[in-house]
């Protein structure tokens, strides 16, 4: 995924260490945390092309499948998450994939793990996939809001387009499975200060949504 060099951020949520103010953060630390979402969202990609390429591996595939799963809060299980709404801790089965088709108005929603182990199951060693790998075609666009600070969280916008997701048969004919598409992103960071006073901050992947126009 060279060619997708920037991401959304969509919310930035609970786990934060800390009372820690949104006009506290310098544009340095700004910038950082929107480059350590892009990493991870790059990875992302990356690792569930290596997940559903039928080509590699048990072994490496079973790896890239458990690696995927620490990118989430939660690990892709269940967690629990502060809701300001509420004004209390909310926990969830797990995160989400969303599908949305706004032309028709159709959402669909199913457990990020779920569909990670529809492309291999590592437990299993089976994959309920009827094609030999799959190819994400991500463009450089991006558009990114500023981050605030909701409550002792924090929360930022962005998205990123793909342009195309194609399926591969029998390694030469592809197939597009995925036309044009905006994807957007919930994540996590969790804020920790140092002794040195210096602020540290680890993401956790949330709810995925892609929406279809």
């Amino acid at each position: 995924m060279n060619n997708l060099k920037y991401v959304c951020v969509l919310i930035v949520s609970c786990l934060i260490a800390g009372n820690i103010n949104a006009q506290e953060l310098t544009d340095e630390q700004l910038e950082g945390i929107q480059m350590r979402v892009a990493q991870k969202v790059e990875e992302l990609e990356y690792k569930l092309q290596i997940i559903a390429d039928k080509s590699l591996s048990p072994a490496v595939r079973k790896e890239h499948v458990l690696s995927t799963l620490r990118l989430f809060i939660g690990n892709g299980d269940k967690y629990s998450c502060f809701d300001e709404e509420l004004e209390k801790y909310v926990t969830y089965l797990g995160v989400k994939i969303h599908m949305v088709d706004k032309q028709h108005g159709i959402e669909r929603s199913q457990l990020l793990k779920k569909y990670i182990y529809r492309l291999y199951n590592p437990e299993t060693g089976k994959t309920s996939l009827s094609f030999n790998k799959i190819n994400i075609e991500a463009t450089d666009a991006v558009i990114c809001d500023n981050v605030v600070k909701v409550g002792e969280h924090y929360e930022c916008t962005a998205f990123y387009h793909i342009k195309a997701i194609k399926k591969q048969m029998d390694g030469r004919t592809e197939f597009t499975i995925c036309p044009s598409n905006t994807r957007k992103i919930r994540c996590y960071i969790q804020a920790m200060e140092l002794s040195t006073g210096e602020k540290i901050f680890h993401i956790k992947i949330g709810d995925i949504y892609t929406i279809q126009e």
